[in-house]
């Protein structure tokens, strides 16, 4: 959450995707955590900030090909939370 808060406040980032696991609970996760950490929740509100949600064991991580492909053109890629090797063959 601190990163992610980072991000949406740098002027040089244009766009920030926020993958999660697909859940029913992630938007109140996402709050919860930024309200644990004492960030503003209404930088989730940032109209850079876009929340995508996705299975890393499905092709394009669970991503429609869309997607997939409008994500991975944005480098670098930041997941902080546990190593992932991601390349462009689904």
């Amino acid at each position: 959450s601190d990163i992610l808060a980072h991000l949406i406040h740098d002027d040089s980032v244009a766009v920030v995707y926020a993958y999660n696991r697909s859940r029913p609970d992630v938007a109140d996760r996402q709050k919860r955590s930024f309200r644990e950490r004492g960030l503003d929740e209404s930088d989730l509100l940032s109209e850079k900030f876009r929340p995508v949600e996705g299975d890393m064991s499905e092709p394009y991580l669970g991503l429609n090909e869309a997607l997939y492909e409008e994500v991975g053109s944005m480098l670098p890629l930041i997941r902080p939370s546990s190593n992932v090797h991601i390349t462009t063959d689904p």
